[in-house]
């Protein structure tokens, strides 16, 4: 819990503070997950991701500036995976890696359907599940999903723009499978859950 004097803080941060932003605040105090008791002011709640407020220390403490930033919802493609990496080289025949699937993200934020209008469906986490490294070109790849549940996959790579999706392998098989032409390049991987927050173990074949 940080605590700090409003008082000796109040006249300079509305001095620095945008006349907008001073109504906003004073419409909207709860959004910042803080309240103002007497002449403290205590934090007891996250900031919420669509809005992030940074306060300087020094400014909170009246000997500098307040920098209140607005940031709009998005998502970040980091290099990084909850399961690791995965690098395909020419001959590497069948790998195997597993998995469970978690999360409330809606895939389809990334993309509603992909190139070949396959609708991008289900629900992972934002971080993708796996990093595919490929080495060199392929005229073939498949990624099977094998779970006994109803599981969907997004392929993004080997560039932002270029995504892949699939619900089911078959009217008869409600896991996931992507076939097609691969580039050389670094790919991200989703496996995620029709519906929201369920796990699921799995098994995602990569075969030549």
């Amino acid at each position: 819990m940080a605590t700090f004097d409003v008082e000796r803080s109040r006249g300079l941060i509305s001095r620095q503070m945008p006349e907008t932003m001073r109504n906003f605040l004073r419409q909207r105090p709860s959004s910042f997950g803080s309240r103002i008791t007497g002449t403290r002011f205590t934090e007891h709640r996250p900031v919420p991701r669509s809005l992030t407020v940074r306060c300087l220390l020094a400014g909170c403490l009246g000997l500098g500036s307040v920098i209140l930033t607005v940031v709009a919802p998005s998502t970040v493609w980091a290099q990084t995976a909850n399961f690791g990496e995965i690098t395909l080289s020419s001959g590497f025949g069948t790998t195997q890696v597993q998995g469970t699937t978690a999360g409330f993200f809606g895939l389809s934020n990334i993309v509603g359907r992909d190139a070949a209008g396959n609708l991008c469906l289900g629900y992972a986490d934002t971080t993708p599940d796996y990093i595919l490294e490929v080495r060199q070109d392929f005229d073939q790849l498949t990624l099977t999903v094998t779970s006994g549940e109803d599981t969907t996959l997004l392929i993004q790579g080997p560039n932002d723009n270029t995504i892949r999706c699939n619900d089911n392998a078959s009217r008869r098989n409600a896991d996931a499978q992507v076939i097609g032409r691969w580039q050389a390049g670094t790919y991200r991987v989703w496996v995620g859950a029709f519906d929201a927050e369920q796990r699921h173990n799995y098994v995602l074949t990569v075969s030549e």
